[in-house]
């Protein structure tokens, strides 16, 4: 917390008080005006309340402007969202944090260059919204207080063609650690003049805004402090980003050597020919996936690093969280908790976020039909450990620059730089 107070909307008057409340009460005894809907799902706030949303993203702004439309028609309590151009929010977000008239709502990534905008986050330790939330380890801490809370999500893990894999005669279960992985790759590899396919599709590049092998892999070794992975007997191995790397490069589609010249999207279409049994990927690429290949059985499992104690873990990118500001009034914060409150547990809030594509983890919400989400939010609610990947385009360009460099022929060095 920075320690900076929230504001508070000045005090009435004793008579303006009165005078208002005498208002109200004749208001009310005449029934006067329309009454709102006796809806168990809408809670009515201070009629003096208000909501202000900072949207990042507008290929969404109309359906948060319906969204909002919505509530305020069933609640009477103005909603009002601001969607920036793409490519702005960060400073829309700057310049509009210190008005007097602040959104009362905003959002943040799970990256760390989003960060610094948690020392604006209100407390929502003790929230119904918080109390809603269906994997309470997702939301955002800091100094135990809770800032942000998630309502959109990626996942990311190893898909798995279990056709191609019964018909190397290996199953499943051996691949929940590192060294089954690297014992079942490498004999697919091996046999993969006889199979028709090898283990793994090409580690590629990603599109832009969506993380690519390298940064998936990056992200785990950051996370993990790219411990060594158990060599052989449990002595200490290479890193864990080597081991992982080596092992994608070594029983890849491509040759090694080759990597540096494949394109976003390869991976997807050797795993979709049926030339691969594994691929690293996310549920930004499970919908044209599937489309693809709608008859195959898949499975998405863990990332497995060889790490003692911490040898699996789930991954979710592109996270988005809804912080609420700080220093904003408490009748407008008590409202904008009162919507979300509204957004992730009524019918309609639920229906409008997922018509916007959004995955919400909390209570009552259907699972999502992708895998990748389904899989990871049940193994996070189980108790499994996640990493948040990092949303540097740059970070994860030059990572990958540098182990592609590496499998040609290069040395180490500057991959394990990348991730000082």
């Amino acid at each position: 917390m920075n320690g900076r107070e929230k504001k508070r909307r000045p005090p009435r008057s004793g008579a303006l008080a009165a005078a208002l409340c005498a208002a109200l009460a004749l208001q009310l005894a005449a029934c006067q005006g329309p009454a709102l809907p006796e809806d168990p799902d809408v809670a009515v706030t201070n009629p003096d309340a208000a909501v202000y949303y900072l949207n990042p993203d507008p290929a969404l702004d109309a359906q948060w402007q319906s969204l909002a439309a919505a509530y305020t028609q069933a609640t009477g309590v103005p909603v009002r969202v601001v969607t920036p151009e793409e490519g702005a929010y960060e400073e829309a977000l700057a310049a509009e944090m210190p008005r007097v008239e602040a959104p009362t709502l905003f959002s943040v990534s799970g990256g760390a260059e989003q960060s610094h905008w948690l020392d604006y986050g209100w407390d929502l330790t003790g929230s119904e919204i918080l109390g809603l939330l269906s994997v309470p380890d997702l939301a955002l801490e800091r100094e135990e207080a809770v800032l942000a809370l998630p309502y959109d999500l990626d996942a990311a893990g190893l898909l798995v063609n279990l056709g191609l894999l019964e018909q190397t005669g290996h199953g499943v279960t051996e691949l929940e650690s590192l060294s089954g992985l690297l014992a079942a790759a490498e004999d697919i590899a091996g046999r993969r003049e006889e199979l028709g396919f090898t283990a793994f599709a090409s580690p590629v590049p990603g599109a832009p805004g969506e993380p690519g092998t390298a940064c998936l892999l990056g992200s785990l070794a950051l996370g993990l402090g790219d411990a060594a992975a158990d060599g052989e007997e449990g002595s200490p191995g290479p890193s864990c980003l080597k081991v992982l790397w080596d092992l994608l490069a070594g029983s890849g589609v491509c040759p090694a050597g080759e990597l540096g010249r494949r394109a976003p999207g390869d991976d997807l279409k050797e795993f979709a020919e049926g030339k691969a049994v594994f691929c690293l990927t996310g549920s930004w690429a499970y919908a044209s996936l599937r489309q693809a290949m709608p008859e195959a059985g898949l499975a998405v499992l863990p990332l497995v690093t060889g790490v003692e104690g911490r040898d699996q873990f789930r991954c979710l990118g592109n996270a988005r969280f809804w912080c609420l500001n700080r220093d904003a009034d408490l009748n407008d914060l008590e409202a904008t908790l009162d919507f979300l409150a509204w957004c992730v547990r009524s019918a309609d809030g639920q229906a409008a976020l997922a018509a916007m594509g959004l995955v919400l983890p909390y209570q009552n919400v259907p699972a999502p039909e992708d895998l990748f989400l389904s899989a990871t939010l049940e193994d996070i609610a189980g108790g499994k450990a996640y990493i948040l990947c990092q949303e540097d385009d740059a970070w994860a360009e030059g990572l990958y620059s540098a182990l592609t460099a590496y499998s040609a022929g290069g040395s180490w060095d500057a991959a394990a730089a990348a991730l000082e």
